[in-house]
């Protein structure tokens, strides 16, 4: 696992863009993780990438006790499975209580 940032968006997700601005860290357009500071910042990233660009999504807040799983009234079958699945991956390596559900 390649953690590293902060980033911006273009870095992130396109090769090409790491390549015009000479960018040598290790993420090269290849991200498979968005960290966000703020739910409303995540809510914008989530729904952008969800609804234009087809991404498979899975939503969590980090960092309470355990991974706190954060789906959308919208969200479909696999994005909520994706979002459970995220969330008990992070709990296996770190947390002492299991992941909490919250439907927003």
């Amino acid at each position: 696992m390649v953690i590293e940032g902060p980033i911006s968006l273009d870095l992130a997700c396109s090769i090409e863009s790491c390549h015009i601005k000479k960018y040598k860290g290790r993420i090269q357009g290849d991200a498979d993780i968005y960290v966000v500071p703020r739910i409303e910042t995540g809510n914008v990233l989530y729904k952008s990438l969800q609804y234009f660009a087809r991404a498979a999504m899975g939503g969590l807040i980090y960092g309470a006790k355990c991974p706190i799983v954060l789906t959308s009234r919208a969200d479909d079958n696999a994005t909520k499975l994706n979002s459970l699945l995220l969330a008990m991956r992070l709990w296996q390596g770190n947390a002492t209580s299991a992941p909490a559900v919250a439907e927003a």
